[in-house]
């Protein structure tokens, strides 16, 4: 896990329970302010959000608030990583005490709305904490999103554009930067997106609603790639389900990520707006 934490790479992961649950695939979904920590053209509608999802004793958290003037929607959000308590060891295998490591992630968010065409820029300002090491960063995603009809999204996503200010230890590195294309296609209550990441691979997601008060969402994700290894081994890499609630102006989603062998990440999140 440490590998994550002076590459950054823990930035790939996504962070709210609805993004999670589609595997990623969300990027092409226009009007939602789960959007706010994926695709920022993709933004939309009014509230305050919040979300946990925990995997492997690593847990992720975030929360933010969305709100709209005339054609743009504002975003402001804070993410969070907290690794629990590790064990520190020498390099010899013996036992030194333990550790834990922490991220915060200030986000905000800017999207503009016009006709079928939208586009939106994210600032985030990533940093991270041990007992000895700390480092910072900054960074930026762009999206657009342009509906070709009432049925089809296409959409256009990078993320974490951006580079190390502080080293953790000595070196700087770039923020792990990955460029998504996606399209959706949603009928009535259907939605059915798919997406390709360069250089995590293909994800996709089947989002339906049975009524008024109740969603189905289902998500495959490739992974995220341990590319410092250099042997190919996918270290999150899975299907996901999960299921939305609606009452009034509260949303609620519950849902968990399968990794076979690797366990299961569960999330929850609890939005209000409209």
């Amino acid at each position: 896990m440490i590998i994550l934490i002076i590459s950054f790479t823990f930035l790939s992961v996504p962070e709210h329970s609805r993004v999670i649950l589609s595997g990623g695939a969300f990027s092409s979904y226009k009007g939602e302010p789960e959007n706010l920590f994926w695709n920022p053209a993709g933004i939309g509608g009014e509230g305050y959000l919040s979300s946990s999802y925990n995997y492997s004793g690593v847990t992720y958290g975030c929360l933010g608030m969305v709100k709209q003037r005339s054609q743009f929607h504002f975003g402001i959000g804070l993410q969070s990583l907290y690794s629990g308590d590790m064990k520190k060891t020498s390099p010899e295998g013996e036992l030194l005490g333990e550790f834990s490591y922490y991220s915060l992630i200030p986000i905000a968010s800017v999207t503009y709305n016009w006709n079928g065409l939208s586009v939106g820029g994210k600032l985030l300002i990533p940093y991270v904490n041990t007992d000895t090491y700390h480092s910072y960063g900054v960074g930026m995603d762009v999206g657009l999103l342009y509906e070709v009809n009432k049925e089809i999204t296409l959409s256009f996503y990078g993320r974490n554009i951006g580079r190390q200010i502080k080293g953790f230890v000595e070196s700087k590195e770039n923020l792990p930067a990955e460029f998504r294309i996606g399209s959706l296609y949603k009928r009535n209550k259907l939605g059915f997106s798919l997406e390709y990441s360069f250089s995590f691979g293909p994800a996709g997601s089947i989002i339906y609603g049975f009524n008024d008060w109740f969603d189905l969402t289902m998500g495959y994700n490739n992974g995220i790639r341990d590319k410092n290894s250099g042997n190919g081994l996918s270290v999150i890499d899975g299907g996901s389900m999960g299921v939305r609630f609606y009452y009034k102006k509260i949303i609620i989603d519950i849902g968990s990520v399968f990794y076979g062998p690797l366990g299961i990440g569960k999330t929850i999140a609890i939005g209000y707006g409209g």
